[in-house]
């Protein structure tokens, strides 16, 4: 089983003060998300160096009673006013389809555009899209479990 590595100090910062995540370089968003995916039972977690990575930023596996299932998840920290569009999607879903993972996940400090989620909304299963609200709810569910 993985082991987080951030403390719950500075998961406990982030929850209380979201509004920090902006102060982070793309590579501490990158190891806070892989930390989310490791406490919240990832038993696999790789961050893939920071240039160069294939587009993706995090390889995250599950076992469970099924089986095996590989998560690909692009991370990305832009700003409110800057939504994660469709090309971003269509890219990590090329990734996807390459690497015959089951899920991919793009995670981003922002929201989507309408036509983001309308094109990820008809791959439930293939495509998940998590934004500031959904990074800011892992963060407090941290806490919670910890």
């Amino acid at each position: 089983m993985a082991k987080p590595r951030i403390d719950d100090e500075a998961v406990r910062l982030l929850a209380h003060h979201p509004e920090l995540l902006y102060t982070l370089s793309p590579r501490q968003f990158e190891e806070i998300v892989a930390d989310i995916l490791v406490r919240s039972g990832f038993n696999h977690v790789h961050l893939t160096p920071p240039s160069r990575d294939g587009g993706v930023d995090i390889y995250a596996k599950k076992d469970d009673l099924v089986g095996t299932s590989l998560y690909l998840v692009e991370c990305k920290l832009w700003r409110p006013e800057n939504p994660v569009g469709r090309p971003v999607l269509q890219k990590l879903y090329g990734v996807l389809a390459d690497k015959r993972a089951n899920k991919a996940v793009v995670v981003a400090t922002t929201r989507f555009t309408k036509d983001a989620r309308e094109w990820a909304a008809d791959k439930p299963y293939q495509m998940a899209l998590r934004d500031y609200d959904a990074v800011t709810t892992w963060l407090g569910q941290c806490l919670d479990e910890g």
